[in-house]
């Protein structure tokens, strides 16, 4: 059964389609009866399966859109956050092994630690490939915002050091939060 779901889910937008138009039918055949209680109940129906659509029409769905990315981009500015931190944090580690290889004349652990330093660099250059795939996601972002007149401008620098670009990101998480709560929603 749980094999079924996603496809199950995929016809969501039909059945709340097929719940509006029995809840007309109801609604008229309501009408037509003249039963006060009836008509209540069925303009009730009604209401609630009106509700529903509005997350399926597009026009109404963009801003629903528009917040769920928002969202996920908020969530992935966290992990990335954290993940800096970590790699800020193994610099520092990496550096001391350096530093204490050098003053102890350890040869073997400093080369050690340079293996280390360049395997970090190498991270370190990924991460930033990964933040210009995150420009092109804030590029759509800023697309979307558009269709419901938000101004929705933010931009991410990758150069400069580890702590420069966690202190941009966590303008860039925050400044999108607050865009996040401006956002209409039906």
């Amino acid at each position: 059964m749980a094999a079924l779901a996603p496809a199950i889910a995929g016809l969501a937008p039909f059945f709340t389609l097929l719940e509006a138009v029995l809840a007309i039918v109801e609604f008229v055949k309501a009408v037509a009866s003249l039963n006060p209680v009836q008509i209540a109940a069925a303009i009730d129906k009604f209401v609630q399966t009106t509700d529903k659509l509005l997350g399926i029409v597009p026009q109404l769905s963009i801003p629903l859109l528009i917040y769920g990315l928002l969202g996920l981009l908020v969530d992935f500015l966290d992990v990335l956050v954290e993940y800096i931190q970590e790699l800020e944090e193994h610099q520092q580690q990496i550096q001391t092994m350096k530093n204490y290889a050098l003053s102890e004349n350890l040869p073997e652990l400093l080369e050690s630690a340079l293996c280390l330093e360049d395997n970090l660099d190498t991270q370190i250059a990924y991460f930033n490939n990964a933040l210009g795939a995150m420009g092109a996601f804030l590029a759509l972002v800023k697309v979307l915002g558009d269709f419901i007149g938000l101004s929705i401008d933010v931009d991410i620098e990758t150069s400069g050091s580890l702590s420069e670009v966690v202190d941009q990101l966590e303008d860039i998480r925050d400044t999108l939060k607050a865009i996040k709560e401006a956002i209409p929603l039906p």
